[in-house]
């Protein structure tokens, strides 16, 4: 019979079945696909040991007695004396409790010499209480066991994250910038914990939730050996998470909650692991709830920090300061279609026959050198209008922001994002100045014909919105710089 049909005949739960079979009064034989095999003399002798157990006998006797070393009926009157000494220590206890009690004895003023000698001496041998191996199943605490797997999920996630965002410099918007981190988050717990768990013995999660897990073993529980935990794992990602297929998910989930809530064992816990909780020094909610705070945050301040060029010195030569413009552009504004060259004229890409952003002329950029260290840029260029026409002007947004995030992000003190939001509002200004870190950024706008209130900015172009008119009157020019600061 399987062990939850013994179970069910015995009144045992799986936990104490295990321990009386690891100390050796019963011994079960293991099927072909290493199954325990329980039969009705191994059920029989449980109910045995149960009763004995109730009455009081000790593991020892209990084996003694089963080995014939001891007869049943001496055994028995010993744990009777035993008993017969117990009822009257109860018995002198209660009457000592009550003296007290009426005494209105404090624990400070307690004498207890004046009640120690009322008391007969404690029993030799007799009972004993179930030893501390019982420990708690984990089956009762689905939230403990769903927090430790979602806080290794997330930590199996970052050296996926890592490799993506530095590695691998791939945009944040690439949808194979998700596809991989994901792949790697997979790979990472794939490994890492099988490794965990046959090495220390416990993965993060499982440590900070309190959970044990054990495979079981005649001469004592040990750790999983790695190919065990991995096939253990990936049960888990079959059974229990439904491959994380939507509806599959769903289901699976609620099937584990209701084996849970049945005090059963997860499918692929049965029969190979023992699976409990334990008691901890400190509360596992707070660490439920800071662990993925943390993770989270890393992961934010890497997508940000991930945000700046590929060269962060100080000071740059041109051809870094080149390399980290066009970095900027492909991987921060997603914008692989224009490159600068190092005279500072942008070359548009070609993907195949087509040619990206034909409809577009972008203005030199004049990149100032003093020692061999960029010290300065400057961009000039006019917002086109014409008679009776709604005009896009040839600026881009994205060019001017990596331009000036290629000088700016070496410096201490100075966050991408921030300075990507300071520089949209000085663009919407039209002139103004502002500065980042040693970086002062300036933009000025010449009007002769006063058309420049005509324009809207927006989505990081400027529109002319004007009336009809016959002559088209004289372009703004917007003048653009980033100087160093001394």
């Amino acid at each position: 019979m399987t062990v939850k049909e013994l179970e069910e005949r015995t009144g045992l739960d799986r936990a104490t079945i295990r321990f009386y079979e690891k100390e050796g009064l019963i011994s079960p034989r293991r099927m072909a696909n290493g199954y325990r095999d329980y039969t009705s003399a191994e059920a029989s002798a449980l109910e045995k040991i149960a009763l004995l157990r109730r009455l009081g006998l000790s593991i020892e006797q209990i084996r003694r007695v089963q080995t014939g070393e001891l007869p049943l009926g001496v055994a028995l009157d010993v744990q009777e004396e035993a008993l017969q000494r117990q009822e009257q220590e109860t018995f002198h206890a209660r009457r000592i409790l009550e003296a007290i009690r009426e005494e209105g004895v404090s624990y400070e003023t307690l004498e207890p010499n004046k009640y120690k000698g009322r008391l007969p001496a404690p029993a030799a041998g007799g009972g004993e209480i179930l030893p501390e191996m019982y420990v708690e199943s984990a089956n009762r605490h689905p939230w403990r066991r769903w927090f430790a797997r979602s806080i290794d999920q997330m930590l199996c996630m970052l050296p996926g994250i890592l490799v993506a965002a530095y590695g691998m410099r791939l945009p944040p918007s690439d949808p194979a910038y998700s596809f991989f981190y994901t792949v790697m988050a997979i790979l990472s717990q794939a490994v890492l914990e099988p490794l965990l768990l046959c090495t220390w013995g416990y993965t993060p999660g499982k440590w900070l939730m309190g959970l044990k897990l054990r495979a079981w073993h005649p001469e004592g529980d040990r750790k999983p050996g790695f190919f065990q935990a991995l096939l253990r794992l990936i049960r888990v990602a079959v059974y229990g998470l439904g491959l994380n297929i939507p509806i599959a998910a769903w289901i699976c989930g609620y099937k584990c909650w209701e084996r849970c809530q049945n005090n059963e064992d997860q499918p692929w816990d049965e029969e190979e692991f023992h699976y409990t909780m334990e008691d901890r020094r400190f509360d596992w909610a707070p660490a439920a709830v800071l662990v993925p705070v943390l993770v989270i945050a890393l992961s934010v301040h890497v997508l940000k920090d991930s945000m700046g060029p590929v060269n962060r010195q100080a000071e740059l030569d041109r051809t870094e300061y080149v390399e980290n413009v066009n970095d900027l552009l492909e991987y921060t504004f997603d914008n692989d279609s224009v490159i600068l060259l190092e005279d500072g004229t942008w070359q548009r890409e070609t993907h195949g026959n087509i040619i990206l952003g034909e409809t577009k002329r972008y203005s030199p950029l004049e990149i100032t050198v003093e020692n061999d260290v960029v010290t300065g840029i400057a961009l000039e260029y006019s917002l086109a209008t014409a008679a009776g026409e709604t005009v896009f002007t040839t600026d881009s947004q994205s060019l001017k922001s990596a331009a000036v995030l290629a000088l700016v992000s070496g410096q201490n003190g100075v966050n991408s994002q921030t300075a990507l939001e300071k520089l949209d509002d000085l663009f919407k200004q039209g002139s103004g100045q502002l500065t980042l870190g040693h970086w002062t950024v300036e933009q000025r706008v010449e009007d002769p014909d006063g058309c420049f209130s005509q324009f809207h900015y927006t989505g990081g172009m400027w529109i002319f919105l004007g009336e009809h008119v016959t002559q088209a009157p004289q372009a703004p020019t917007i003048h653009f710089s980033v100087t160093k600061t001394e």
